[in-house]
């Protein structure tokens, strides 16, 4: 039972024939805008007229409106739950993804501190150099943050194995600002780094949840990511939306500070590839 029908077929109180006209619609949907009423009518073993009955009741003004419009209504159908089941309609998975992605976004926005975030960019503003500190998919996410940063005419880099870590912890230069990204904050090397960080007066931008963890506590300036806790294994994807889009924000804000300079080395940039 595809859970986007019968949702459908609630709504609109639809009919079994329109039912199975509704399943062969999302299943052939990049088709529907290219073919008429009456070859619809023939592929669903129905009429013309049932087809524009169903259009009717789907409140479109007419087969045109239909066909223009079926994906767009279709892709924002609201799924009931963000939980994620087996073998689940693809288009269903289309809008959870959205919903799971807007959500997070929504969630980490509600959040965050707007006195926090001006520190934090007073301080990004401040620093030239800027150091990220994660591991696996979040060292992912810290090397697209480097490449934003790098474009805002920072230098950046993005420290991922522990033992490089560690020593990098020990040798930080005064002006340079750490960014350190975990989810749990839990480990004996995050522990140590921070430790060490704070002993230097290095000051850290923490990219945590709301866990009590190290990060926590003795993050400078401290920015929550959602947990996910609600859609279970992709509890970590949820986590990951959450610090790309702190990072957006990050650099858009830097971006808006420093407008006009922007401007000019994206013209050098595009000078660039115009010349080759």
């Amino acid at each position: 039972m595809n859970p986007l029908i019968e949702k459908i077929k609630e709504k609109h109180k639809l009919s079994e024939n329109e039912k199975t006209m509704i399943e062969y619609i999302v299943e052939h949907l990049d088709e529907i805008p290219k073919i008429s009423s009456r070859e619809l009518a023939r592929r669903t073993y129905t009429t013309s007229t049932a087809v524009i009955r169903l259009v009717k009741k789907l409140d479109f003004e007419n087969y045109n409106d239909f066909k223009l419009n079926i994906a767009s209504y279709l892709k924002n159908i609201q799924p009931s739950s963000l939980e994620i089941g087996s073998k689940e309609d693809v288009l269903m998975l289309v809008n959870k993804m959205s919903g799971i992605e807007v959500n997070a976004i929504y969630q980490t926005k509600e959040m965050l501190s707007m006195e926090t975030l001006k520190e934090t960019i007073n301080l990004l503003l401040k620093y030239q150099y800027i150091d990220i500190i994660a591991t696996d998919t979040n060292a992912c996410i810290g090397e697209y943050a480097k490449h934003l940063f790098w474009g805002l005419g920072k230098i950046v880099n993005v420290y991922q194995n522990e033992d490089v870590q560690l020593l990098f912890s020990l040798h930080v230069p005064e002006d340079h600002v750490v960014i350190i990204i975990s989810r749990y904050g839990q480990s004996a090397c995050t522990h140590q780094v921070v430790k060490t960080l704070l002993e230097k007066n290095v000051p850290i931008i923490a990219l945590t949840t709301k866990r009590p963890n190290l990060l926590n506590e003795q993050g400078t300036y401290v920015f929550y990511g959602c947990d996910g806790n609600a859609i279970g294994r992709l509890s970590g994807l949820v986590f990951s939306i959450s610090i790309k889009y702190l990072f957006d924000l990050f650099s858009v804000i830097l971006y808006s500070k420093n407008h006009e300079e922007r401007l000019k080395v994206e013209e050098l940039i595009l000078q660039y590839y115009q010349d080759l």
